[in-house]
């Protein structure tokens, strides 16, 4: 009976309060490797799926086989414009992948942060004071 109740305590304290000590540091280590690996496969995925690379390698060659004049200036400026459009494309993902990015960075700082507000006898939130501030 009391090797149990010595084993439940270890449980709880090493186990239980030992991961929750321990998840701030793999949410700033093994975790943020792991967003920043998926966020790379996006991009290549996004890449890949967008055969920017193919595009580019073809930007002079004309269209359709087209081979006159007017075909090969026309050709040279509908793969410009799509070029350039699926470059927007692209930054604008990898500017959502990067705002995920400091999202995770910064969650766990904001959720301890909302939890001492609601426990102790802060009036007034500071985050949204800062919030107002900027805007």
């Amino acid at each position: 009976m009391d090797n149990a109740f010595v084993n439940a305590l270890k449980y709880v304290f090493i186990e239980l309060i030992g991961k929750i000590f321990y998840f701030p540091i793999w949410w700033y280590t093994t975790g943020t490797k792991k967003v920043l690996l998926f966020i790379s496969r996006q991009i290549s995925a996004l890449s890949e799926t967008l055969s920017i690379k193919i595009l580019f390698k073809n930007l002079f060659k004309p269209m359709y086989g087209d081979y006159s004049r007017s075909g090969r200036i026309i050709s040279f400026f509908v793969r410009i414009f799509h070029f350039f459009f699926l470059l927007l494309v692209t930054v604008i993902w990898i500017l959502v992948l990067i705002i995920l990015l400091l999202i995770w960075l910064v969650l766990p700082i904001f959720i301890i942060y909302s939890i001492i507000f609601q426990l102790t006898e802060i009036k007034e939130h500071y985050l949204i004071t800062i919030i107002h501030g900027i805007l």
